[in-house]
């Protein structure tokens, strides 16, 4: 069964596109910041964090592709009647790499929390005080203070 319908190799190709621009765009905004200086965030964090962040990140767009590319052929490709047990284990395979992209997904937000829990509990009290007044915008770049009259 080859092409069953037009709608669902739309929407499998759909699916196939997102995935790979989403790992390709991925790919150039990696490789644009790798040449310049870390962010705002990478400082928060420690290098060893941030290296375990960027690999996690790496192997999930692999996993994005991976299952982009088995639902367009899985859709398009595998006939459910001529052998459904590989059918079932296909599928099964793919919702298996869905969920472990999922686990890499909750990870990542994990350790986002950490980072900004580490830097709450450095940055309270006095030096947050500091901090802020360091960063306040000063008096004659506001807009209508009202200081005139």
């Amino acid at each position: 069964m080859i092409f069953s319908t037009t709608i669902e190799f739309v929407v499998s190709a759909a699916i196939l596109g997102l995935g790979l621009s989403i790992a390709v765009v991925y790919v150039f905004v990696r490789r644009s910041l790798a040449t310049t200086e870390p962010g705002w965030w990478d400082r928060l964090d420690t290098p060893e964090g941030v290296r375990i962040r960027a690999h996690r990140r790496s192997f999930g767009m692999v996993i994005v592709v991976v299952v982009s590319t088995a639902t367009f052929v899985g859709i398009n490709f595998l006939d459910p009647l001529s052998g459904p047990r590989q059918f079932g284990y296909y599928w099964l395979i793919v919702l298996l790499m869905v969920m472990w992209l999922c686990g890499l997904a909750l990870a990542d937000i994990r350790q986002t929390f950490c980072v900004h829990r580490r830097w709450r509990v450095r940055h309270s009290g006095a030096s947050l005080e500091r901090y802020l007044q360091a960063h306040a915008p000063s008096s004659t770049t506001r807009r209508g203070s009202g200081d005139s009259q």
